[in-house]
């Protein structure tokens, strides 16, 4: 008896699930997408009216409305100008990932990031054109630049960063 009651569990999963099954699932997720969509629009939007939002949006004022009371999909370049408006991490705003604000996850990427080794890389980008090209930056004016930005961001002002990468002082 056991056995029969195994068979009649197995052989609808062996079926899959029926197409009409599998649109609902489709449309209840997309549904639920949006409103987690317009909730954090709304969390963005803090304590800021909604003429503000459509002014630093260039987006009609009812056309703002009606985005962030979920009244209707935002549209991309919307969404891209609230961001930048609100300072709003856009991977936070359209998934829900990550720090809100932009300052808070440019920071977290370059928590990680050794603050020598990151001036090295730039410096080293700008004193060498590509491809044998015309340097961007002078030598004298990469070390100028390397010793003000040590200065400004190394807790150790005196601590030189080699300009070449492969030779180290």
């Amino acid at each position: 008896m056991i056995a029969k009651q195994r068979k009649a569990l197995v052989i609808p999963r062996s079926r899959g699930i029926a197409r009409s099954e599998l649109e609902s699932l489709r449309s209840l997720r997309k549904m639920m997408e949006r409103r987690q969509l317009h909730a954090r629009l709304a969390e963005a939007q803090g304590d800021r009216p909604i003429c503000e939002i459509a002014r630093l949006t260039d987006t009609n004022h009812e056309t703002t409305r009606r985005y962030l009371r979920g009244i209707s999909d935002p549209v991309p370049g919307f969404l891209v100008s609230f961001c930048e408006a609100t300072e709003t991490s856009m991977e936070w705003l359209m998934r829900g990932v990550g720090p809100s604000s932009t300052a808070d996850a440019q920071a977290e990427i370059l928590r990680g990031c050794a603050i020598d080794a990151l001036l090295a890389e730039v410096i080293g980008r700008l004193s060498s054109g590509p491809n044998g090209a015309e340097p961007k930056l002078g030598r004298s004016a990469a070390r100028q630049l390397t010793e003000q930005l040590q200065t400004w961001l190394s807790p150790n002002g005196n601590k030189r960063v080699p300009l070449d990468r492969n030779r180290q002082s």
